[in-house]
């Protein structure tokens, strides 16, 4: 593994970056999707009751302590519940637009990386063809160990370009569905709460 990295020469460093990267913000969506999807449910148990029951201190404490961004959509919601429907809603869009943010984090950047890995490989290809070809054409000595250096240098960095470009892709559009899953389901469950709290006035 070593001497394949080695042999892919100085453009397998950006690119290994690319990948170190792109693994950390995957194992970083992946622990946040799972702990928010946890704490909603345990929320959704705890509220039941609470809202029943119509105690909106008591329901804007347990969103509080969720800390997810349904909670906090719910929290304004329930803060605001005295106040025009006008403000109530506004208060709550903004929540909402928050939440979208907090979800959407770090795709960009995830974004970024597969288009910049696929361009690094790239790189490296067309900087390995010119080497071989030119040891090709001068008949240095050395010249089939040198040409199948050149050769591997853009194989490597192609392969090992590719590879990150394909992870941070097929996870960029997974985080991408899972957000917009997450935001149609946290205004639904809005629009619920706030729907059976003016069932209780």
């Amino acid at each position: 593994m070593l001497e394949a990295v080695k042999s892919g020469g100085m453009l397998m460093i950006p690119i290994l970056f690319c990948g170190i990267a792109a693994l950390f913000i995957i194992l970083e969506r992946l622990c946040y999707f799972l702990i928010v999807r946890r704490r909603d449910r345990r929320l959704f148990t705890a509220l039941k009751p609470a809202l029943a029951a119509g105690d909106d201190a008591l329901c804007a404490e347990l969103c509080a302590e969720a800390g997810t961004p349904l909670a906090r959509a719910l929290e304004t919601a329930f803060t605001y519940s005295h106040s025009p429907e006008s403000c109530r809603r506004a208060a709550v869009d903004v929540a909402i637009s928050s939440a979208a943010a907090a979800f959407g984090r770090f795709l960009p950047a995830l974004a970024t990386i597969s288009h910049a890995a696929t361009l690094l490989g790239l790189l490296g290809t067309v900087t390995g063809n010119i080497r071989a070809f030119q040891i090709f054409s001068s008949g240095a000595a050395g010249g089939p160990a040198s040409f199948a250096g050149a050769v591997a240098e853009a194989l490597v960095t192609t392969a090992a370009g590719l590879s990150d470009s394909i992870q941070s892709l097929i996870f960029g559009n997974a985080f991408a569905a899972a957000a917009d899953r997450r935001i149609s389901q946290l205004e639904a469950a809005v629009s619920d709460v706030l729907i059976q709290r003016a069932a209780l006035d």
